[in-house]
């Protein structure tokens, strides 16, 4: 039975407090591979609920970044806006464009592949607009978004262009299948380098904008919250 509806996995829902969802005994794991299950990468999910089969795909499908979905459930709650606090952490995006000619000559078999990332990276990049302006109305330091380009695109000359990430000077990986040790080594060294590094636009109370290093952004935002 698939319910063409998403799953909000929560561990804390005191509205139901005398009940059990069905999902509440579920390793994490398992929640974890059925959030993940991205559709012509990987096969959907399978997630049992008694004698119920309930197959779930990628979270990313209805939610790719779920801010919207945690500040809602949070005011739910009833908690306000002035008292909640998000860090929301990417996974690195893509920043290789679509030339017309590329797209132009696509076929039903690519487009089937490519859609769903365009989609999904999309929504996270509005979700993301959307929460940011969300918390500034009352509360713009509880709000952290960090987010990276994998590979950025430098032009070399007039024709050549040279793919690479600017923070380890060399081209990652943007395959989400591609687990190999080689490439999750490679992410871990990308991500640290960010923290390092970049830096990132951070709102203070008076609604001015700075731009911290990201390790002095997260120290500040704990501080804080």
């Amino acid at each position: 039975m698939f319910l063409e509806s998403p799953t909000i996995f929560v561990n804390y829902h005191p509205e139901i407090p005398k009940q059990t969802i069905w999902y509440d005994n579920l390793p994490l794991w398992e929640i974890c591979a059925s959030s993940s299950s991205a559709p012509t990468y990987f096969p959907a999910y399978e997630l049992k609920n008694g004698d119920l089969s309930l197959p779930h795909i990628d979270g990313g499908i209805a939610a790719n970044n779920p801010t919207l979905v945690a500040i809602t459930h949070a005011i739910k709650l009833g908690h306000k806006l002035e008292d909640i606090s998000i860090i929301s952490i990417g996974t690195g995006e893509t920043s290789q464009p679509y030339s017309y000619k590329q797209i132009v000559e696509w076929g039903l078999a690519e487009w089937a592949i490519k859609l769903i990332n365009i989609l999904m990276n999309s929504q996270s990049s509005a979700n993301s607009l959307v929460a940011e302006q969300i918390m500034s109305t009352k509360n713009p330091e509880g709000y952290l978004r960090l987010q990276f380009e994998l590979n950025n695109i430098f032009q070399q000359g007039t024709t050549e262009k040279k793919v690479i990430n600017s923070y380890i000077n060399e081209k990652v990986s943007e395959a989400i299948d591609d687990a190999r040790k080689p490439q999750i080594n490679q992410l871990i060294r990308v991500t640290e380098a960010f923290i390092e590094q970049s830096k990132v636009p951070y709102v203070d109370l008076e609604n001015q904008v700075n731009y911290p290093l990201v390790k002095e952004a997260i120290a500040r935002f704990i501080n804080i919250n």
